[in-house]
């Protein structure tokens, strides 16, 4: 099996958490490079475009999938807390100090 193929079968199987049809497999690899990275003179996207392309559509998916289900990641999902963006699960240091860490809800869990 070829690496772009398999790339993406395991990307449709971990999305979908099932047997992909024909057309799901041509739609993810169409998302791809193929054999060459370059475009045919001004034909075509290169490699590191549609790799590119690839990277926003999947995050795009992922974080709509977090938003519907009000879910978030730790390590991923941002957090706008008065006016500053943190990741969920940065650790922060209060006044005093003492640190603690970012929660999904946007409060701090202090452990002292």
């Amino acid at each position: 099996m070829s690496t772009k193929k398999e790339i993406v079968d395991l990307l449709a199987r971990a999305r979908t958490g099932a047997v992909i049809t024909a057309n799901e497999e041509k739609f993810y690899g169409e998302m791809l490079p193929g054999r060459f990275n370059k475009p045919f003179f001004v034909f075509g996207e290169s490699g590191n475009l549609k790799i590119d392309k690839f990277e926003e559509n999947m995050k795009s998916i992922l974080e709509s999938k977090l938003k519907v289900f009000g879910t978030s990641i730790y390590g991923y999902s941002k957090i706008n807390i008065g006016g500053q963006v943190y990741t969920v699960g940065d650790t922060v240091q209060n006044a005093e100090g003492i640190q603690g860490q970012i929660l999904p809800d946007g409060s701090v869990f202090y452990s002292q």
